[in-house]
């Protein structure tokens, strides 16, 4: 998701400020029991930097034997690439209670990627990250295929009766969006939907 930085830096102003993702994939069974399952690439990032020797110190403590991570500059377009893919895969998937590959194919779930992408485009335009629809789609696809049996850590929240990331993921969106005055009514039913099946 993404937000979650912006409320970290505003409780600690003087502190530099990590963010990472993922496209490792893991299950989540119960408190502090996850299965890995999928490997991928961890790419991290400072943002709001006060201590190069901090970035340093974390650079050696990161488990690279483990994972593979890079540390990139521009982190915060990398967490809005994952954020687009997110709010149509997630939703969608918690929706419908199917595995991510389902979501090309699903009669109730196929319709509404391409109007979700148009969506989640237009809200994130601006002038510090760009964006069309048609990669997000084509990101959606490349994900849904290449995790095709996975269950959604949205899908994973639900089934369990947990909070889910939807304030995060789509709720973001849609904060940007009536900031610019912009209507997103998919993204908006299905924030709703979501936040129905976890009541």
């Amino acid at each position: 998701g993404a937000g979650i930085a912006d409320e970290v830096s505003a409780l600690l102003p003087n502190n530099t400020i990590s963010l990472g993702v993922t496209t490792d994939g893991a299950n989540v069974y119960a408190p502090f029991t996850i299965q890995r399952a999928g490997n991928g690439i961890t790419r991290w990032g400072v943002i709001h930097p006060h201590n190069n020797d901090a970035v340093q110190r974390l650079n050696a403590a990161l488990p690279v034997d483990i994972l593979q991570c890079q540390h990139v500059d521009n982190i915060h377009s990398i967490v809005l690439d994952k954020l687009c893919v997110s709010a149509v895969l997630n939703p969608l998937t918690a929706i419908y209670n199917v595995p991510n590959g389902e979501i090309l194919s699903h009669p109730s779930t196929q319709p509404l990627i391409t109007p979700l992408c148009k969506e989640v485009a237009l809200a994130l335009n601006s002038p510090t990250y760009s964006t069309d629809s048609q990669i997000i789609e084509q990101a959606v696809i490349d994900v849904a295929q290449s995790t095709a049996l996975n269950i959604s850590s949205m899908l994973q929240d639900v089934r369990a009766d947990r909070n889910t990331e939807i304030d995060f993921i789509n709720g973001y969106i849609q904060d940007i969006a009536d900031i610019k005055g912009i209507s997103l009514a998919i993204n908006s039913l299905l924030i709703s939907q979501v936040k129905q099946a976890t009541r």
